[in-house]
């Protein structure tokens, strides 16, 4: 079988875990537009602090027991979440780090790097087991497939590209954007695949098991200059997340191919917005800026909890997640919200 089967037969071989008892074939659920609205909820403060790095940290992958940084010290740092206890290093490559992401059962680490390079590193065995090389410049984002040894990547030169990381080959390699590929994000059921671009403003939705371009469109319905910084796929329903570059959190809906609605430029979300995640019900967001966090109903995109003010001054990479909002300074300060 080619790469391309292979990518099919992994997306095809198991029911995801979000599925449950849908049908192999059911993509995921649609949008159910009369959701109720999330509950009123309050969000915590400041959880624990450490020190990750002595040389400023430029991005993290938060899982649920474990966080991994990376920065300028071309180290990849694994910590235990809990305790903040150092369990691992891996020497990266030659250059910086610039992003990070772990693997759904935590036991594998993939990072992107200035010099154009991704490696997947292997906890059990406490080495970097894999290296992934074709973009001609520096790795600006990454991610693992949901389930089987894929990975994708996102580069300077404009393209997105999927790995089949075990056999550290390129399956596929999607062009069109007009500039760096700032995000990718696969759906929860792997069959889809988003980027963002900075360099034209635009989504795109790629069809993995087709290998081509199934739907493109602006970060922004209204001013072109928006671009996306990072993706968030909803886990029960066919709706996208994006931080983006006007201040705001946009909701789109891949369903009917439409914008949902954005958070106000208000309050706290008047700092520059660094990160969203939804929560594993998918009916509320928190949105992360550089001055504090808030939590917003997705249904109406309307906010339900107070924000969280402070602390995250000169911040530079945030991870949010279900239970916890991990936020990293440029100073090597790792800062855990509950």
């Amino acid at each position: 079988a080619g790469p391309r089967d292979l990518l099919f037969k992994s997306c095809s071989a198991a029911t995801p875990p979000f599925l449950g008892g849908l049908p192999r074939d059911a993509s995921i659920p649609r949008r159910n537009v009369s959701s109720k609205a999330a509950p009123q909820q309050k969000m915590a403060a400041l959880q624990q602090e450490w020190v990750a790095s002595p040389a400023p940290i430029n991005c993290i992958a938060l899982g649920s027991s474990i966080i991994a940084t990376g920065g300028q010290e071309r180290r990849c740092c694994v910590w235990r979440l809990k305790d903040a206890e150092h369990l691992q290093s891996f020497a990266a490559s030659t250059s910086s780090i610039t992003c990070l992401d772990l693997d759904h059962d935590e036991t594998h680490v993939l990072s992107g790097c200035e010099g154009g390079s991704a490696r997947v590193y292997d906890l059990r065995e406490g080495k970097a087991s894999r290296g992934l090389t074709g973009h001609r410049n520096q790795v600006n984002c990454c991610r693992f497939h949901p389930y089987g040894e894929f990975v994708a990547t996102g580069g300077a030169d404009s393209t997105v590209k999927v790995w089949d990381a075990r056999k550290k080959a390129c399956l596929q390699t999607y062009k069109g954007h007009g500039g760096e590929v700032d995000a990718v994000c696969f759906s929860p059921d792997g069959r889809w695949l988003a980027s963002a671009s900075r360099g034209d403003g635009q989504i795109r939705v790629w069809d993995l098991t087709a290998g081509k371009l199934l739907k493109g469109f602006g970060a922004s319905r209204r001013a072109q200059a928006v671009f996306a910084k990072t993706l968030v796929f909803s886990p029960t329903e066919l709706v996208l997340a994006a931080s983006c570059s006007d201040r705001t959190a946009r909701l789109y809906d891949l369903e009917q191919w439409k914008e949902l609605g954005a958070t106000h430029p208000a309050s706290l979300e008047a700092h520059a917005v660094r990160e969203c995640a939804f929560s594993s019900s998918g009916r509320s967001l928190v949105v992360a800026a550089e001055n504090g966090m808030r939590q917003w109903n997705v249904a109406n995109v309307k906010p339900i909890s107070r924000e969280i003010e402070g602390g995250l001054a000169g911040v530079c990479a945030l991870k949010c997640g279900d239970d916890c909002t991990v936020a990293c300074r440029r100073d090597g300060v790792v800062r855990v919200y509950n």
